[in-house]
């Protein structure tokens, strides 16, 4: 039997008359004979008690000029999320598996050939397979933007794109350190050998009809001096992309930690109209928590943003209910224009700081046109699980 208590909590614990008789009872492996006397004892729960409750609302939002950093902002939750299929995100959301059934289901579907052809994935785009497409299967916010996030600063000197789409030809990229300081490099095209490429046809073609488009490559250099990187930033429909490789002093990149999306809009296309922020501070949190930013009403079809400004450094949410646009493995995406949710896990860096939420609001795709500046937002404290601690009763025959 598992007890379980907040912690730094204590509790009074005994057991009712049963039906079967128990020789032996212990309370995480020491005797507790007197429960099976009729006894009580007190049971404390491992830990720091909370000062505060572990769920509480924290701030309203209010009204505010759009803020100088709102590209930074926009751009920290753009690097944070991804476009992958649902299934990509499920898999890495639930994390090893020590159950073989489930291993091997696993095994089958993510290996499967299918799921490679359909370029849900942004793992294709690192994959050193030139013929498999990370590919953009959903309408683009705003003509979209390929972004690939490095994972950490790294010396870049050049980047090159193999087997692009003829369709997608950028005249220039963007990079940054921070997320706020951007450089733009030119770009060359040049004939990719062999020039042509076959890709499903449609996003989710059933019969498995093939269509042959036209690639090249893109190649961008980067002027000397800029020092480390981490943030590329591309923007333009990336329909079909086959491979990002960067390279340093004439060494291809260590690539695992690459990450990259292609359906967020570029901020230049659709910059923010409106903005609502609060400041408050995290003095404690418990284990698995996380800020949950509501924007309650609409806001139109992926027309509001949440960020966190934290010791001089954007964060971004990583997830979002309803979830970021995707890919789609089978069906399509819906079109949510309301009441989105942003998340944000709570780490150690943020305790004991002054932390800055902030939502931005940007002119909807689509008709009819959401009016600006019609719902409110605000600031929750979680977490999940719900933060107990356990204490493991064993009663033996």
């Amino acid at each position: 039997i598992k007890l379980l208590g907040m912690p730094g909590s204590s509790a009074k614990v005994s057991l009712p008359p049963q039906p079967r008789r128990f020789a032996k009872a212990t309370l995480e492996g020491r005797p507790a004979a007197g429960l099976l006397a009729g006894e009580t004892r007190e049971v404390v729960f491992p830990g720091k008690a909370l000062k505060q409750p572990w769920h509480r609302k924290l701030i309203e939002l209010k009204p505010v000029e759009v803020p100088a950093d709102a590209a930074a902002l926009y751009e920290a939750t753009c690097f944070s999320a991804d476009n992958n299929a649902m299934e990509i995100r499920s898999i890495m959301r639930s994390g090893p598996t020590c159950i073989p059934q489930v291993q091997a289901s696993r095994d089958e579907f993510f290996g499967q050939k299918l799921l490679a052809e359909r370029g849900v994935w942004d793992r294709y785009l690192f994959d050193d397979k030139p013929d498999t497409f990370f590919r953009l299967t959903q309408d683009a916010i705003w003509q979209g933007a390929l972004r690939i996030d490095m994972g950490s600063p790294t010396p870049l000197e050049q980047l090159l794109l193999k087997n692009v789409d003829k369709r997608f030809t950028p005249q220039q990229i963007f990079v940054s350190a921070d997320l706020q300081a951007w450089t733009a490099v030119a770009t060359r095209i040049e004939a990719e050998t062999p020039a042509q490429a076959s890709v499903l046809k449609g996003s989710f073609s059933g019969t498995k009809e093939w269509e042959t488009i036209q690639v090249n490559r893109v190649i961008c250099d980067l002027p000397k001096g800029l020092g480390p990187l981490r943030y590329i930033k591309i923007p333009g429909k990336a329909l079909n992309v086959g491979e990002a490789i960067g390279y340093a002093k004439g060494v291809q990149l260590d690539r695992s930690a690459w990450r990259a999306s292609n359906v967020f809009a570029d901020y230049a296309k659709a910059p923010a109209k409106r903005a609502w922020s609060g400041t408050f501070r995290l003095d404690e949190a418990a284990k698995g928590s996380y800020l949950v930013i509501p924007c309650n009403g609409k806001h139109g079809r992926d027309g509001a943003y949440a960020a966190l400004r934290v010791d001089g450094r954007w964060i971004g949410a990583p997830r979002r209910a309803k979830a970021y646009p995707a890919n789609p493995w089978e069906t399509g995406n819906g079109h949510p224009d309301g009441n989105f949710s942003y998340f944000f896990p709570v780490s150690e860096a943020m305790l004991g700081k002054s932390i800055d939420a902030v939502v931005l609001q940007f002119e909807s795709e689509g008709n009819p046109k959401i009016p600006l500046g019609q719902f409110s937002s605000e600031v929750w404290l979680t977490a999940y699980p719900i933060p107990y601690v356990s204490q493991q009763l064993v009663l033996e025959e």
